[in-house]
């Protein structure tokens, strides 16, 4: 932008005239980029409005553009932007005190998204010495951009790509953004120059932190007091350099934490040591095995004897139940790393039982077969009806009361059932043949049979006939 030189204006009015408002120059912006990036804002058509920027001193001015409308007004240090519409052409420029300019030609065309530079003179009903000071553009980008800007240590409100227009001479700028270490250096604006651009590559202030736990992964991240989604093992990227809090934390382990120091650009590594905050129980039962297993309620789907691993440390139940055995629990208190051995005695809700029978017979109890000649079992409490079955045997019953832990031995004795068999034939000597056996020869009076079905012949040679007969008891 060329310098203006400082001019003296001196105006006088008579007492009761109105003061003079003019244009002293309008050009557009060219560098500007309030109007497309950092403070854009949509006309009545939705299209984005142009600013004239109104460099005055004075306050109180409003403005019209006709049929179009002024999008908005905003009041800035020394100077109003005014939104319009593009493509407008006139503009009115009024102030109670100071008079106004009634349609004012625009002397360029208003673009959309574009910025211009309205000088307006406004006079007073006195002397004013007005100096108007000369300024150019500077611009700044940064790698990555974003970056919060500052112009003489003063926030501008804005952030890369920045462009901003400032009076000629030296300048400070500043760049800050989280992540990355601040940028500082000075500028200087010269009349007639092309516009000051500055380009910063901004250096990482983050490294990557690397994390691991032992003996098992994953575990649970904090960092700094706040969880992380993610479990070990894990690489976290973009990590602000400094020293960081570490904890990690897994159930049945006890939590570790630990201060980690991330370098500019480093990968720091960590792998934390994870103490068990659980043992194990080796479990027996007697005088038995094969009693189901329970942990504090929950059937663990394990049978004595066996070893529960990684029991939480501290205190709990075990409970066993097996088949003829009172139900039994016991109390046991773990310790970090250690192994607890647990006897279990159970009682017996039975009695064994020895029968033996002579003759071998069938053997059943409560009308059940059970086996045959002897049987050894296990009986519950109670009550109970032996029997020893034979055919032609009289049936041996018994009946016992078992207790739990008792022993019985019994022994079933079934008599047989006998009868006498009187054997007469005319002519006598017949010879007697008894299921295959001889018997003698008539008359005959056989005794002790057993009762029940036989063959008998008898024979001579007078009588040749077979018979068969039934003993009788």
């Amino acid at each position: 932008m060329k310098q203006l030189i400082p001019i003296l204006f001196l105006f006088a009015f008579l007492s009761n005239s109105f003061a003079e408002i003019s244009v002293k120059s309008f050009r557009k912006l060219e560098n500007d980029l309030d109007a497309r990036v950092t403070a854009p804002l949509k006309d009545f058509s939705g299209d984005v409005s142009a600013i004239i920027k109104v460099v005055t001193t004075q306050t109180g001015f409003s403005f019209d553009c006709g049929q179009a409308g002024i999008v908005k007004t905003v009041n800035k240090p020394s100077e109003i932007w005014v939104y319009v519409p593009y493509g407008v052409k006139r503009l009115s420029i009024m102030h109670p005190q100071l008079g106004q300019l009634r349609d004012w030609i625009i002397t360029q065309p208003i673009e959309k998204a574009a910025v211009y530079e309205l000088v307006i003179i406004s006079g007073k009903v006195e002397q004013i010495v007005k100096e108007d000071i000369s300024t150019e553009f500077v611009t700044i980008t940064s790698e990555p951009s974003g970056a919060d800007v500052y112009i003489d240590d003063k926030a501008t409100g804005k952030s890369t790509p920045f462009s901003g227009q400032y009076s000629l001479g030296y300048h400070t700028y500043r760049l800050s953004m989280d992540l990355y270490h601040p940028d500082a250096g000075k500028f200087e604006l010269k009349a007639n120059a092309p516009t000051k651009k500055i380009t910063s590559a901004l250096l990482p202030a983050y490294g990557q932190l690397q994390i691991n736990s032992t003996p098992e992964s994953g575990a649970a991240i904090v960092l700094d007091g706040n969880p992380l989604i993610q479990t070990t093992p894990c690489t976290l990227d973009k990590i602000k350099s400094g020293t960081h809090t570490l904890q990690l934390s897994k159930a049945l382990y006890h939590d570790n934490s630990q201060n980690i120091q991330i370098a500019d650009g480093q990968t720091t590594k960590a792998t934390l040591v994870l103490q068990p905050a659980f043992g194990s129980i080796s479990i027996t039962s007697t005088p038995e095995s094969g009693a189901a297993i329970t942990l504090d309620e929950v059937s663990t789907g394990k049978t004595t004897p066996c070893t529960l691993d990684k029991v939480s440390s501290g205190g709990h139940t075990v409970s066993l139940r097996r088949e003829w055995y009172e139900p039994t629990k016991q109390q046991i208190k773990v310790v970090d790393g250690q192994n607890t051995k647990l006897d279990v005695p159970m009682n017996a809700l039975f009695g064994k039982i020895n029968i033996n029978t002579t003759p071998e017979t069938d053997i059943y109890i409560d009308n059940e077969k059970v086996g045959s000649g002897s049987y050894t079992g296990r009986l519950n409490e109670g009550i109970y009806t032996l029997e020893a079955r034979k055919p032609k045997y009289s049936t041996d019953k018994q009946k016992i009361q078992m207790l739990a832990g008792e022993q019985k031995i019994i022994n079933l004795t079934p008599r047989p059932q006998l009868g006498t068999l009187e054997i007469e034939t005319t002519p006598m000597d017949a010879t007697i043949t008894l299921d295959g056996v001889n018997k003698g020869t008539t008359p005959a009076n056989l005794r002790n049979l057993l009762v029940g079905s036989y063959s008998l012949v008898l024979s001579s040679m007078l009588l040749p006939n077979v018979r068969t007969i039934s003993a009788a008891s």
